[in-house]
């Protein structure tokens, strides 16, 4: 993504006064861009800095306060302790796993803008002649599509 955006930059500088459609959709690359890195730390290494150490339920908790069945809380019993089951407790930090949710669903959502916007490039316009000059050796040839 990183060098794609420096790859669409370099193009945008060489067709700025060329093309100007491509101004636009630059524009919009930049920002998405920018807001999913934002997004992207949010999510990772800072979310996962100030996130709580994870601990699993205990199989009374499974039972009693979440309501998931003494079936399924039994079937998911931790090997190593058989108080505590493979699921993780996640109500110590209830704001934290809030905010690396909705910033996990930022970053995917902006990774499809990205695709999108990708998807909708502009091209830069051609004559459409059929008449096409080609330098060789600083000298100039007409090549006619028509007489090949």
């Amino acid at each position: 993504m990183v060098l794609h955006l420096g790859f669409s930059m370099t193009i945008y500088w060489y067709l700025n006064s060329v093309y100007d459609a491509f101004k636009s959709m630059h524009v919009a690359r930049v920002v998405v861009a920018a807001l999913f890195f934002i997004s992207f730390l949010l999510y990772l290494p800072i979310g996962l800095a100030i996130n709580c150490p994870f601990e699993n339920l205990s199989l009374d908790d499974c039972i009693n306060q979440e309501d998931l069945g003494v079936e399924y809380c039994t079937d998911l019993k931790d090997p190593d302790n058989v108080t505590l089951t493979v699921l993780y407790d996640y109500s110590p930090c209830v704001d934290t796993n809030h905010l690396r949710s909705a910033t996990q669903f930022c970053s995917i959502f902006f990774l499809m803008v990205w695709i999108i916007i990708s998807a909708f490039d502009p091209t830069p316009p051609t004559s459409g002649t059929g008449d096409e000059r080609v330098k060789f050796d600083n000298t100039e040839e007409t090549f006619d599509k028509s007489n090949a």
